[in-house]
């Protein structure tokens, strides 16, 4: 071996070891960051939203000890060593702060000093108020807990009106205020005149030192009412158990996945409950003013009203997990099979006289968890890309089928909305430029819910493709239908496949089989869009025409937080298909062919996330066309045209993004945005030697990479974005600018 080739080949040694320690330190230090949020704020009291602690007297927190909720000190200092999950006010008397105290929420100080430690880790804002003069420190720095505690002050008088919503804590300071609307946070009143109407709702505390507070009986406060000029009045409203009833009644109706619940489905508590780990629940449960810590089972929904969730490693539940007016933790470990919904009262309170809700958004949701994303479709798997249509109507368009019009039962639906073990899964449709009837039916039967081993066999006649991963179903109609672009090749499959799943754990699992299937080339037989001018969509390219039989494995491992917009987890999906002569009377091909797909979503910090993928796609023997591989554009090198480098039996495709959400765009007071950078390096290319799937690997060179750098602007969500890639190997050809309704990869 040349000297030339051993130093290139240890440079790219080195450069591997040097990327896993990079990504190792990443995951090290965030997911311990992210344990450090889970653990210490997942305990079985949680963060206690409702609780307020008073005292009137010196306090010390030490290092060692935790807080769950709010404080209030009158007339004595506060030392902070250790943890508080809440607010601090503190009324005459001094806060000094320690560079190990850990407070998640605004620290306020009234007629006294404040001093800090440069490295405390603060979730809110500093306020000393002084001869009625506010001053705010901001900390804001990347140590510092960031969980999202917004804070309102005005010196003018204000109001907020009935139909308006204040998503943070307000304090009032020689300032008035008229509430007839929505407050999701606490209401702290050194001084000033302060109304709360008969249609006010307040999800937090009310404490009034010095000011005066004018409030109606009818107004809504989750939490506790101090009011120093009422003899330091405790109050929770609505504890009448008729006003319990309706609230409960209307928070079941909207948040129980089944609406043909009886009595007998659902297990209701009033206060704390914990469920032990060896008990199980069937059916939903609703917890009544209190906290749930679950360690067990429920075979349904639990919901928690005023009141936090807490979620063990162990913790079980098949379907959604809701808090109305609490939060929700989980550690790591803990199942959801289900929705994952945290919201306020204000967000889903009852008006009178017709009861109706008025729903907050759901951007609204607490971000300060690092699962904020929903878990729908958690245990939904699929051999390939998923397609994001879950309704019973299927609609498409493409060149080759034109508008294709069909009924269909997801892979998941029927056990979402059933109890048995046996379910029936497919669709049937038309499409009326091809003229052609397709379906796929599948039977499937199990044992075992947890890891469960299933038995399934299916028959088909489909429109078929390779391009999945490329672009789903739904965007690539859109293309079609209005733009007269579409970014899928097709064939048609007709045949039968008999397999067997097992699920090792609930992240993880293998599926084997056997199919039998004939492949058919498809036409393009539409031009047709709504837009498009004179351009023409491009032939459908013929495959080979013949029939096999084939043995089929797949493994999979799926802890992304998120089925679309994941920004936590790992996704490995390994397809391999096997054709050999011994097995296969039907033709004589005999060829293997084999697809990695390695992810990582890794958050790095508050608001960041670098994300990587790493695809390969190799095979044994010549592989007939439509099984052969294509790179260029679209969520693969998007500085390339689209299948720019196509028809190889080796592939390669690296991608890295480096996402930076809202918080990037504060300085322009733009805060739904997130800047993506992004870098792509990938190739395809046909074998010398393909006696092997390991085969003709050694000889790529970095210099062989087609590669490409770029931005992009999304939605906070990042399922829309705009983005702008340059390719590298020539700089001549003009930047390639897409729009997408989902993130490549």
């Amino acid at each position: 071996m040349k000297s030339l080739e051993i130093k290139q080949i240890l440079f790219l040694i080195f450069i591997f070891l040097a990327f896993l320690l990079v990504i190792s330190a990443l995951i090290y230090t965030s997911s311990a960051f992210s344990e450090t949020m889970y653990a210490e704020a997942g305990t079985e009291e949680g963060a206690a939203k409702k609780n307020l602690l008073q005292f009137q007297d010196d306090v010390i927190v030490k290092a060692d000890e935790r807080i769950d909720g709010d404080v209030f000190v009158r007339e004595g200092d506060v030392i902070i060593k250790g943890k508080i999950y809440g607010d601090l006010l503190v009324v005459d008397g001094d806060i000094e702060i320690d560079a190990t105290a850990e407070i998640y929420g605004n620290v306020i100080c009234y007629d006294g000093m404040v001093d800090y430690d440069e490295q405390t880790m603060l979730g809110g804002d500093i306020i000393r108020i002084e001869d009625d003069d506010v001053h705010i420190v901001k900390m804001r720095k990347f140590n510092s807990l960031k969980f999202d505690y917004a804070l309102y002050h005005q010196k003018d008088k204000m109001v907020v009106a009935k139909e308006e919503t204040i998503y943070g804590d307000l304090i009032f300071v020689e300032n008035d205020g008229d509430i007839a609307g929505k407050v999701d946070g606490d209401l702290f009143i050194i001084s000033g005149n302060i109304s709360i109407s008969a249609d006010a709702a307040v999800d937090g505390h009310c404490i009034n030192y010095a000011g005066t507070l004018s409030r109606s009986d009818e107004a809504l406060i989750t939490g506790m009412l101090v009011d120093e000029h009422d003899e330091g009045t405790e109050l929770v409203v609505y504890e009448d158990e008729e006003e319990d009833d309706l609230i409960r009644d209307e928070v079941e109706n909207k948040y129980l996945r089944r609406r043909n619940y009886t009595d007998e489905d659902v297990v209701r508590f009033f206060g704390d409950v914990i469920i032990e780990e060896d008990e199980r629940i069937d059916g939903d449960v609703v917890i009544m003013k209190g906290s749930a810590h679950l360690k067990g089972e429920v075979d349904g929904d639990i919901v928690a009203i005023f009141g936090d969730i807490k979620l063990d490693s162990t913790g079980y539940v098949r379907g959604d997990v809701v808090s109305v007016g609490g939060k929700i933790f989980r550690d790591e470990g803990s199942y959801v099979g289900g929705d994952v919904v945290q919201t306020t009262w204000t967000g889903v309170r009852v008006n009178e006289p017709d009861r109706e809700y008025e729903d907050q958004d759901d951007d609204k949701w607490d971000h300060w968890e690092w699962d904020r994303w929903r878990d729908k479709y958690r245990t939904r798997w699929n051999d390939e890309d998923y397609e994001e249509d879950m309704e019973n109507g299927l609609v498409r368009y493409n060149r080759v089928e034109g508008l294709f019009l069909g009924l269909q039962v997801p892979n998941n639906q029927w056990y979402t909305h059933s109890r048995h073990h046996v379910k029936i899964y497919g669709h049937a449709g038309y499409g009326f430029k091809s003229k052609r009837g397709r379906y796929q039916i599948g039977l499937e039967r199990w044992i075992f819910d947890d890891f469960r081993f299933t038995l399934g066999i299916e028959t088909h006649d489909m429109t078929d493709t390779e391009d999945r991963w490329i672009i789903s179903e739904f965007e690539n109609s859109l293309a079609a239908f209005f733009l007269r672009e579409d970014f899928r090749d097709y064939y048609r499959r007709y045949g039968t496949s008999v397999y067997a799943i097992q699920n090792i754990t609930r992240h993880f699992r293998v599926k084997g089989g056997i199919r039998r299937d004939r492949f058919y080339s498809m036409e393009k037989k539409t031009n047709w869009s709504l837009f498009g001018g004179d351009k023409k969509f491009h032939e459908n390219p013929a495959v080979e025409e013949f029939e096999m039989k084939s043995v089929f494995g797949h493994v999979g491992l799926d802890t992304r937080n998120h089925l679309f917009n994941p920004n936590e987890g790992w996704f490995i999906n390994i397809n391999g298909e096997f054709v050999r002569p011994d097995i296969n009377k039907y033709s004589e091909h005999d060829f293997d062919r084999l697809i990695i797909d390695l992810r990582r979503y890794q958050p790095i910090g508050y608001g960041e996330n670098l994300d990587f993928r790493f695809r390969l796609g190799t095979g044994r023997g010549k592989l007939p066309v439509q099984y052969q591989y294509d790179l260029g554009g679209l969520s693969s090198l998007r500085g390339y045209d689209f299948k720019e480098f196509e028809n190889g039996d080796r592939m390669v495709l690296g991608n890295i993004e480096y996402r930076m959400y809202g918080s990037f765009f504060d300085l322009f007071d733009i805060s739904e945005l997130n800047l993506i950078i992004f870098g792509d390096a990938g190739w395809v290319w046909t074998a010398e030697d393909n006696s092997a799937f390991d085969k003709s690997f050694d000889h790529i060179r970095w210099d062989d990479m087609m590669t490409d750098v770029g931005i992009a602007l999304s939605n906070y969500e990042g399922n829309v974005r705009l983005s702008v890639a340059q390719r590298l190997d020539d700089r001549s050809h003009p930047v390639v600018v897409t729009f997408r309704i989902r993130q490549p990869f």
